[in-house]
C-alpha cells in the first residue's frame, strides 16, 4: 500500500534538524512519530463500529507503542492492537480487518490510513515545528 503526501516547508525542517545533534533529533523525531501514531490511532479507533461486545474491546484496545533502536536517530512507533494474543481483540483484529472465509472484512486500518494520511502527517509535520520553535526560543 502507498500514500502520497506533501509536507509544506519540509527543506526547512530538515535543514534545522540536520544541524542538531543525533539525540536531540533524535528525540523530536521520537515525539512527532508517536503523535502521528497517535492520531492514526484515534482516526482508527472512530472508524470501528460497535456491532457487538468484541468490537468493543477492539475499539478498546488500539493504542501506540514507541520505541528506539539502537541506530542512532531511528525511531519507530506502531500502531495497533495492544495486549496479549490470547485476548479476544488480538486474537479476532486480523479477521476483522482482511475477513475470512466467514466473515467479510472491514479494512478499517488501511482504509483509515489511506483516507486520512494528510491530516496524520500534518500532525507529525506540527510536533516538529513545535519542538523546533522550543529550542529557538
Amino acid at each position: 500500500m502507498s500514500v502520497d503526501f506533501k509536507i509544506e516547508g519540509g527543506e526547512a525542517m530538515q535543514k534545522r534538524l540536520l544541524k542538531l545533534s543525533v539525540d536531540v533529533e533524535t528525540k523530536i523525531g521520537k515525539k512527532a512519530v508517536r503523535a502521528a501514531a497517535t492520531e492514526y490511532a484515534r482516526r482508527v479507533r472512530k472508524q470501528i463500529p460497535l456491532d457487538n461486545k468484541d468490537d468493543i474491546h477492539l475499539k478498546k484496545s488500539i493504542g501506540v507503542q514507541s520505541g528506539r533502536k539502537k541506530t542512532p536517530g531511528f525511531v519507530y512507533a506502531v500502531a495497533g492492537v495492544k495486549g496479549s494474543p490470547t485476548k479476544d481483540a488480538r486474537r479476532y483484529a486480523h479477521i476483522f480487518e482482511f475477513g475470512s472465509i466467514h466473515y467479510v472484512g472491514r479494512r478499517v486500518f488501511s482504509k483509515t490510513l489511506r483516507s486520512d494520511a494528510n491530516q496524520i502527517l500534518e500532525r507529525m509535520t506540527r510536533k516538529i515545528k513545535l519542538e523546533l520553535d522550543k529550542l529557538n526560543a
